[in-house]
């Protein structure tokens, strides 16, 4: 073999070498970037699991704020209504359950109030143009338009004990949410009390019209 022969055989060894080099390396490009990948997309999965997580915790903690807010509310407007329409209602045993009534949502209000200030920050005068309030206020405008009618009607004793019953109802789903949320035992103990005087008078109300009165 002449020497420009062995020269170009060294040289068609060499270039096939290199050529397998290069199909090594591709394929662990290929390797590490499919790696890679994986790595960056359960980051991401993680990610949006954490987020998940936080924001689940936010909704609890506000929760416990805005059923705080909505009792606030429904006691203020409840005791309105119940001044104002207690007076007419024929039942003496009925007048005096909105007497007591009245009284338990004056302590729910002034201890939500508490709550509210000592662990939100929050007047609740500060509150009158949230969308809780806007609320509430809409439902006690429908309560006094119902109880307008049985007035004028002359069956107010009867819509005055199923509305009532109604509103006491949820009044105590607000309050038993809260006891179930918050984490602070002083404002659980101070909840619970108030908590089990309005369920004295919910049984009180509904023993009245399951006696058919």
């Amino acid at each position: 073999m002449d020497n420009m022969a062995y020269l170009q055989q060294i040289s068609q060894t060499g270039g096939v070498n290199n050529g397998k080099q290069g199909k090594a390396f591709g394929l662990i490009d290929k390797g590490l970037a499919l790696k890679l990948g994986i790595g960056f997309g359960a980051a991401i999965i993680l990610l949006v699991i954490i987020m998940a997580i936080v924001n689940a915790m936010s909704v609890v903690d506000t929760r416990a704020h805005d059923v705080l807010v909505h009792a606030w509310y429904q006691s203020e407007y409840l005791n309105e209504t119940t001044s104002q329409y207690s007076r007419e209602v024929k039942s003496s045993d009925l007048r005096g359950m909105a007497t007591a009534l009245v009284g338990v949502t004056n302590e729910i209000r002034n201890r939500t109030a508490t709550i509210l200030l000592e662990d939100y920050g929050e007047e609740v005068d500060d509150l009158d143009d949230s969308d809780i309030a806007m609320e509430e206020l809409q439902k006690n405008t429908e309560l006094n338009e119902s109880l307008e009618l049985a007035r004028i009607s002359g069956t107010l004793d009867y819509t005055f004990v199923r509305e009532y019953k109604l509103q006491i109802a949820l009044l105590l789903s607000c309050m038993s949410e809260y006891i179930e949320r918050t984490e602070t035992d002083t404002y659980k103990e101070m909840i619970s009390a108030t908590h089990d005087n309005l369920d004295t008078l919910y049984n009180q109300f509904k023993n009245y019209e399951d006696l058919g009165n």
